[in-house]
C-alpha cells in the first residue's frame, strides 16, 4: 500500500512494503537517510500494517493494522521499545498527526473524520 512519511529531522523515512499474499502481508519499513541507508523492517507481523506516519516530535509512529480483524489505528514508539497504544475502537485508517502532536486524526470505518487527543503518544 502506498504511503511514506519523513521524520521531522529528515533522518528517517517510513514506508509500506509487501503484498497481501505474503506470510507477513503489508509491513512498515524504515529507510535511514544516513550511514549505509539500508532499509530495515519496523513492523513485520502476520498482520497488515499500513499508512505509518511519524509524530511531530519523531518519537512515535501512528499506523493502521488489521491485527484485531479490522483496521484500527495504533501508536507505537520510535524506535521500538514496546510502548504501543490502540487509538481507535470502531475501525480506522489514514492517521494524520496534528502539527503540535496533541491530536491524531483518522478516518473511521463509517468514513467519518475522527480526532483523538494524545499525550506523549498515549491516548488520554
Amino acid at each position: 500500500m502506498p504511503g511514506t512519511s519523513w521524520s521531522k529531522d529528515g533522518r528517517f523515512i517510513i514506508f509500506g512494503e509487501g503484498t497481501p499474499s505474503d506470510k507477513t502481508g503489508f509491513d512498515l519499513w524504515i529507510a535511514p537517510q544516513f550511514g549505509d541507508r539500508k532499509p530495515y523492517p519496523y513492523l513485520q507481523t502476520q498482520f497488515n500494517e499500513v499508512n505509518g506516519v511519524y509524530s511531530p516530535d519523531g518519537r512515535w509512529v501512528a499506523y493502521a493494522s488489521d491485527e484485531s480483524g479490522r483496521y484500527e489505528i495504533y501508536v507505537q514508539s520510535f524506535p521500538l521499545s514496546g510502548a504501543k497504544f490502540q487509538v481507535s475502537t470502531g475501525g480506522g485508517t489514514e492517521p494524520v498527526w496534528r502539527n503540535d502532536g496533541t491530536e491524531l486524526f483518522y478516518e473511521a470505518s463509517d468514513q467519518n473524520l475522527m480526532a483523538a487527543p494524545v499525550k506523549s503518544g498515549a491516548k488520554i
